[in-house]
C-alpha cells in the first residue's frame, strides 16, 4: 500500500511537471484505477482508511485524473466505476478532503488545495467536452457527483461550483451533437437536467448565454425523451426511469414559465397598441 502511495505522488508530480509525451498509457490508469477500486471495496471501517491512508491516496489520484490527457477511445476506464465507489465510501465515513482540503501550511501560499470531488470535476467535464465514448458514464457520474449525501450548509458552495462546471461542459457538447443522428446527445440532456434540478435559475442563466433560445431548445428535447420508450433512449436503468420523471416535471415547468412570458409580453403589445 505505501508502495501505491510513493508511485501514485511521484506520478502525480510527473504530470504537474507537464512532460505530456511521456505519460504511461491509458492502461495504467486503468490498473491503477483497478486497484484503487479494490482498496475501496475492502473498507469496513474508519480504522482501514486511517490505516490505509484512503484519503490521501485519493487525493493524489483526483489530481492525477484532473490532469490526464491520454485518452483512448475504444478503452472503457474503470476511472468511472472508482468515482462511484469514492461517492458511496464517502458517504459511510465522511472521507476526509473530498469536499474540502485544507489550506497548506507556510511557506505555501495560503490557498486550498483541489479537494478530491473538484479534482475528479474536472476529469468528469473534460470526458463530456471532448471524449464521445466516455459520454454516458461520465454524465452518469454528473448526478452521483451532484448529489452527495454528506454536502452541508458549509459546503453548498462547492456543489454550485460543480453544477456550474457540468452544465456548461453538457450544454456546449449538446449544442454541437444534437443534431447528429446518434444518441450522444440524450446523455447530455440529463446531465443538464441533474444540474437544473440543484440550481434552476444559475443553469437557466448558462444555457440562455449558451446559445440563441437554448431553454427553449433544451425543454423541447427533454419532452421528446420523457415521450420516447425507454429502449429508444438508450437510458434504460431503474435510476434513469425515476430521473427521467422528475425531468419531465422540470420540462413542464419551463414549458409554462415560456408561455408565461410570452403572454405577458403579448398582452403588453395589445394594451401598448390599443391604448
Amino acid at each position: 500500500m505505501y508502495s501505491m502511495l510513493v508511485f501514485l505522488k511521484c506520478f502525480s508530480e510527473f504530470n504537474k511537471d507537464g512532460q505530456d509525451q511521456n505519460f504511461p498509457n491509458s492502461s495504467c490508469i486503468e490498473d491503477l484505477s483497478t486497484l484503487l477500486r479494490s482498496v475501496m471495496l475492502s473498507i469496513d471501517g474508519n480504522h482501514l482508511i486511517q490505516e490505509l491512508k484512503v484519503s490521501e491516496l485519493l487525493s493524489v489520484w483526483a489530481a492525477m485524473i484532473a490532469e490526464w490527457h491520454a485518452w483512448e477511445e475504444a478503452e472503457d476506464l474503470s476511472i468511472f466505476d472508482v468515482i462511484k465507489e469514492i461517492v458511496n465510501l464517502d458517504g459511510s465515513y465522511k472521507l476526509k478532503y473530498f469536499l474540502v482540503k485544507e489550506i497548506p501550511p507556510p511557506p505555501a501560499p495560503p490557498v486550498p488545495e483541489r479537494s478530491i470531488v473538484e479534482g475528479i470535476a474536472t476529469f468528469v467535464s473534460e470526458a463530456i467536452k471532448q471524449y464521445p465514448s466516455a459520454t454516458y458514464r461520465a454524465c452518469s457520474c454528473v448526478h452521483v457527483l451532484l448529489h452527495c449525501p454528506t454536502y452541508s450548509t458549509e459546503t453548498e458552495g462547492v456543489k454550485q461550483s460543480l453544477a456550474i462546471v457540468f452544465s456548461r461542459a453538457a450544454f456546449s457538447r449538446f449544442v454541437e451533437v444534437r443534431s447528429e443522428s446518434n444518441s450522444l446527445w440524450k446523455p447530455l440532456l440529463l446531465a443538464i437536467s441533474s444540474c437544473y434540478l440543484c440550481y434552476p435559475e444559475i443553469v437557466e442563466g448558462i444555457i440562455e448565454k449558451g446559445e440563441d433560445g437554448g431553454i427553449t431548445i433544451w425543454a423541447s428535447a427533454l419532452c421528446d425523451v420523457s415521450s420516447s420508450s425507454f429502449e429508444a433512449t438508450g437510458l434504460t436503468t431503474e435510476s434513469e426511469m425515476k430521473l427521467i420523471g422528475k425531468y419531465l416535471r422540470s420540462a413542464v415547468s419551463i414549458i409554462t414559465k415560456i408561455f408565461r412570458a410570452f403572454l405577458n409580453r403579448f398582452w403588453f403589445l395589445v394594451f401598448k397598441f390599443y391604448f
